[in-house]
């Protein structure tokens, strides 16, 4: 009995772990904010405050994201600069090599 409620325990950790998968688009905390309007590639997307967005969604290759704050009373004039990166997979490991430890 003991060893089924580990099973279903690590089960559990697996499954989480892959619903709380990412990686994730942040930003640091500002003052008066309580959403933001975030355009990836020309779509937008309404997103609460602290952003925590998941970008696991997207195809592979380059994305630009670009951030506007608001809040009840509005959007600001200015929004984030364009923040360029890559979607795919990681790069094959390197320095692989024997230890001693």
């Amino acid at each position: 009995m003991k060893r089924l409620g580990l099973v279903l325990a690590m089960v559990l950790v697996l499954v989480a772990s892959q619903v709380m998968a990412g990686p994730y688009l942040v930003c640091d905390p500002a003052d008066n904010v309580t959403y933001y309007i975030l355009d990836i590639d020309g779509v937008e997307y309404t997103v609460s405050y602290p952003m925590h967005f998941d970008l696991a969604f997207l195809d592979i290759g380059s994305h630009t994201a670009i951030a506007t704050a608001g809040n009840p009373w509005g959007e600001s004039n200015w929004s984030t600069p364009p923040f360029q990166f890559s979607a795919g997979p990681p790069s094959p490991p390197s320095g692989m090599g024997l230890s001693a430890q």
